[in-house]
């Protein structure tokens, strides 16, 4: 069963996801200095959790870079999805969606905290991209 938008596990996912949307701006700000970033969440009854990073490029004219970490809710089926994207444009990177459910036996919360190990692996994965874009 799907979490609702006010379970405390979504709390400990925005912790987990503002202290890597952190690490990772810091490590960035060392090679560009002026970067700027805005972070949110929110959640309803179909996306139970969405939370974001805006990476603002330097050049005014092009979109902001996004990391964007999804959980739907789906006929009664969590999936989740993470990207790399230009804030209206086309996705640049992604983990595969999976749909939570179904993969742990633990239950639907150690499911999703597994997860997060995989999203905090795909962000710093893509710090050089991000650096390159920004």
């Amino acid at each position: 069963m799907t979490p609702e938008p006010d379970a405390p596990v979504w709390g400990l996912v925005w912790n987990r996801l503002q202290q890597v949307f952190d690490r990772c701006s810091s490590e960035i700000r060392t090679k560009k200095p002026d970067l700027r970033v805005r972070t949110g969440r929110w959640g309803n009854q179909h996306s139970p959790f969405w939370a974001w990073a805006a990476f603002a490029r330097s050049d005014p004219t092009k979109e902001d870079l996004v990391l964007s970490v999804t959980f739907h809710d789906g006929n009664g089926r969590l999936r989740a999805e993470t990207e790399l994207m230009e804030e209206q444009g086309p996705i640049l990177s992604k983990l595969p969606e999976e749909n939570l459910d179904q993969a742990d036996p633990a239950g639907i919360e150690a499911a999703i905290l597994r997860y997060l190990d995989k999203v905090e692996t795909f962000i710093e994965s893509q710090l050089g991209t991000i650096a390159e874009l920004v």
